[in-house]
């Protein structure tokens, strides 16, 4: 088995989070890719982000019917701040021992990577894959992760929540059953 974890907080999810974990499926011939969300992201301020219930609600919102990708309430049933050690820790002895594991991030995540709990350990643990991102550099030198161009899909929560504080629509932003829970709960607002 090929399975890739894609932690984050997804404050939304849109459709660049879509795209990746759709080409990471057909380039690293992926068996199923696991959205992970965070409950209080490590190295992020928790001012602003939806409550991890709605968030998780939203992802499984947006895979429904997408065989191949699932949701884990892991860090969220813990309910205090995760790193990504433990989550591919608990992974790696979850899924059966030839299972191979994948850790998915934009090339944003990239910069901060040193700065991360045990980041020696975790690439240890699977395989650390970055895409590329609008603005951000790839660093393709950095040993032992795999680096994917991807294409430009320049979308992130940010926008999508200025959007909606704005008035303005996110239509092609995200699902649009995102979009409709969204707009029936309120959201971002």
């Amino acid at each position: 088995m090929r399975i890739a974890i894609f932690g984050g907080t997804f404050n939304p999810i849109h459709k660049g989070h879509m795209c990746l974990a759709k080409q990471a499926t057909n380039t690293l011939k992926l068996n199923k890719v696991v959205f992970v969300p965070a409950y209080i992201p490590p190295h992020k301020s928790s001012q602003g982000i939806m409550d991890a219930d709605k968030r998780f609600h939203m992802i499984e919102l947006a895979i429904s019917g997408k065989a191949n990708f699932s949701v884990s309430r892991y860090e969220i049933d813990i309910k205090k701040k995760v790193y990504s050690v433990d989550t591919a820790t608990h992974f790696k002895k979850f899924f059966p021992k030839n299972t191979q594991l994948f850790f998915l991030a934009g090339a944003d995540s990239l910069k901060g990577l040193g700065q991360w709990k045990d980041s020696d350990k975790l690439i240890d643990i699977c395989e650390f894959v970055v895409f590329s991102r609008p603005g951000f550099e790839l660093d393709t030198k950095t040993p032992r992760i795999k680096t994917i161009k991807m294409a430009a899909l320049d979308i992130s929560s940010t926008h999508v929540r200025e959007c909606i504080k704005k008035d303005k629509s996110i239509t092609g932003l995200v699902p649009k059953t995102v979009a409709d829970y969204i707009k029936s709960k309120n959201l971002y607002r």
